[in-house]
């Protein structure tokens, strides 16, 4: 199977919260004029927010090159709800009615989860999911995705999947357009 690289979501998202950050300082700055000390760190932070306001636009420009920037506008949202149906939530406790804490195990795995993506093109789906190293969480994520594949097979009818791959570190499922 043939697996070209493709430039993940997160690295888009960096940039744009680093520019709400560059629009809150320029803001900050004109309301904080007085103050030498803090307008120097904000001028350093502004510059910090141009510096990624133009890596947004070089990402911007390779997705548009690549003629794969409306496949990632269609990919955000089945993303953030393929990370919605993985995550492991607390459980509420029978007596206090308070969260539990989540283990290790749990842990890891929702760092997994944070970490996929969901990648949508013409052609094909690809979904990535990291595999966590912890064994319990390993055994979380085998149960979460024979239930996620029979959702995603369910979902996109027009579409045939094969079987999650390991491939290195990745739990990979690969949908083709019928």
């Amino acid at each position: 199977m043939n697996h070209k690289r493709v430039i993940e979501p997160v690295v888009v998202f960096l940039p744009l919260l680093s520019a709400g950050l560059f629009i809150i300082c320029a803001i900050l700055m004109i309301l904080i004029s007085k103050i030498t000390i803090l307008k120097f760190l904000l001028k350093y932070v502004l510059g910090l927010g141009v510096a990624s306001f133009i890596g947004i636009m070089i990402s911007l420009i390779i997705l548009f090159v690549k003629k794969e920037l409306l496949s990632y506008l269609e990919s955000i949202f089945p993303t953030l709800e393929l990370h919605d149906s993985l995550k492991v939530y607390p459980k509420v406790s029978d007596f206090k009615n308070q969260n539990q804490r989540l283990n290790r195990a749990e842990n890891d795995y929702n760092w997994c989860v944070r970490m996929s993506y969901f990648w949508q093109t013409t052609r094909n789906i690809r979904i990535v999911i990291p595999v966590p190293i912890n064994l319990d969480a390993r055994t979380i994520m085998d149960e979460r995705l024979l239930k996620l594949r029979k959702d995603i097979v369910a979902r996109y009818t027009s579409y045939s999947f094969g079987k999650f791959e390991q491939i290195g570190g990745y739990m990979i499922l690969q949908g083709n357009h019928n």
